[in-house]
């Protein structure tokens, strides 16, 4: 398994989603169903254009998804998809793309358990 960046967290950012959602229960259970049923699929497309080194996809799909991770409290890795879509724009060399979706996309498999959690504590 590789190492996770120095800043990486381990829980939601609950401070970002009070900031979004403010005492609305309800509207951050939208945020989260929308999220894992239906946004979370997008990142399988992103996947398939840094395998394919699409870097138009990538820059597209990145930007596209970069708010729905605040959203649903995934403030910290919002940081690191914009460095993967800034990679992808500054024509960067593709093991530094690759490179920075796997990084990427480990954090985020270990992360979706907690957004999953969440929402079965708001139901």
């Amino acid at each position: 398994m590789p190492p996770f960046p120095k800043n990486t967290q381990r829980e939601l950012d609950h401070e970002r989603l009070y900031q979004l959602h403010g005492d609305s229960r309800s509207m951050l259970l939208i945020a989260l169903d929308m999220f894992l049923d239906e946004v979370l699929v997008d990142f399988s497309v992103l996947e398939n254009a840094v395998r394919s080194q699409n870097r138009e996809e990538i820059a597209d799909m990145g930007h596209k998804l970069v708010p729905w991770l605040g959203m649903v409290g995934l403030t910290h890795l919002e940081t690191q998809l914009r460095q993967l879509v800034a990679l992808a724009k500054s024509n960067a060399d593709s093991t530094a793309i690759t490179h920075s979706w796997e990084v990427f996309k480990t954090e985020l498999d270990h992360m979706i358990p907690l957004v999953e959690a969440e929402r079965r504590r708001l139901n």
